[in-house]
């Protein structure tokens, strides 16, 4: 389930991520978690990496936990991505931490699918469109 953490990824409407061992096409595409999220599972379990839960997308500034379905984030860039349904935690979880499968129940982000696709930066600008 982990992903490697990478300086940028590739986005395409008919496999999510580009080159990702989920990709394809669907209403799961993309797995995002907010920073302020994962420091708050980093804070009830210890130590956890970024993209030890299988998200492609870590994001500074927005909540994720606050994104419904139907929003749309836009990139620096053009690529768009349409939240689709909050991500569930699963079993494995407790495997990277003792503890974080609980800890991670309502704020473990959420999927997306891809309207547009483009080259997803780290630290590159992007604005919930609602």
């Amino acid at each position: 389930m982990a992903k490697p953490e990478v300086p940028a990824i590739e986005v395409d409407p008919d496999v999510g991520v580009v080159g990702d061992v989920h990709a394809g096409p669907g209403k799961r595409q993309v797995a995002l978690i907010s920073h302020d999220a994962l420091e708050r599972l980093r804070a009830a379990v210890g130590p956890i990496d970024c993209g030890a839960m299988g998200e492609n997308l870590v994001l500074t500034g927005v909540s994720t936990e606050s994104l419904r379905p139907d929003t749309r984030i836009a990139f620096a860039g053009g690529a768009v991505l349409e939240v689709t349904q909050p991500r569930t935690p699963c079993v494995e979880l407790d495997a990277i931490a003792p503890g974080l499968l609980r800890a991670a129940v309502g704020r473990c982000g959420v999927f997306a699918r891809v309207l547009t696709g483009g080259r997803l930066e780290a630290g590159a600008a992007f604005e919930v469109l609602g």
